[in-house]
């Protein structure tokens, strides 16, 4: 085993100490990035047999690592303008980290890996962005809107930048639909 593989094991953990602005539904804690990809992993299982065209391997892959580079960044309110500038240089200067951190094959395929889930144009990385953004509506529904009320967050304003991530398909379109109808009959969002 190379030692590069232990060696980013150890840099790795910290994926765990990375906390999100979203809420755990006991709303005693935020969620972790590791939480987040674990969650968004079983999402993605779960919905691989209404995709079975889709490569599972792939989509998990992705899943597991697309946060990653926030070991270095830290996660951004996705309503934080101010926080969100320059965001996409601060990640890649991670990835370039994380690249030189790992195995030349693994930096290979992940770098490839990112590319596709940044850009959202296979049906695979559709489906695991889809995922990673409808899962913070599934945790604020559990945490009673925490991470919503916290930063003022309006219907429209969470409907304006989700939308967009789903509306390439009719069954997560609906999905998203359905959590944004309860969030308004529940009043989790003004």
């Amino acid at each position: 085993m190379e030692d590069k593989i232990i060696s980013f094991m150890k840099y790795s953990q910290k994926h765990h100490l990375v906390l999100r602005q979203i809420w755990c539904s006991d709303q005693q804690r935020q969620e972790s990035d590791s939480e987040h990809a674990w969650h968004v992993a079983l999402f993605v299982m779960l919905l691989a047999k209404e995709y079975p065209q889709l490569n599972v391997e792939k989509m998990l892959k992705m899943v597991i690592i697309h946060d990653l580079a926030e070991i270095e960044t830290g996660d951004v309110w996705v309503l934080d303008k101010k926080g969100r500038e320059g965001k996409k240089e601060r990640e890649q200067e991670a990835w370039k980290k994380i690249l030189q951190s790992v195995p030349e094959e693994t930096a290979k395929e992940w770098k490839e890996l990112i590319e596709e889930y940044e850009s959202k144009q296979t049906p695979e990385a559709k489906l695991v962005n889809s995922c990673d953004k409808l899962q913070p509506l599934i945790m604020n529904l559990l945490s009673e809107g925490k991470s919503w009320k916290k930063f003022s967050t309006t219907f429209d304003e969470i409907y304006k930048v989700k939308i967009s991530h789903v509306k390439h398909d009719a069954q997560l379109t609906n999905a998203f639909e359905t959590m944004m109808k309860e969030a308004k009959e529940r009043k989790l969002l003004e």
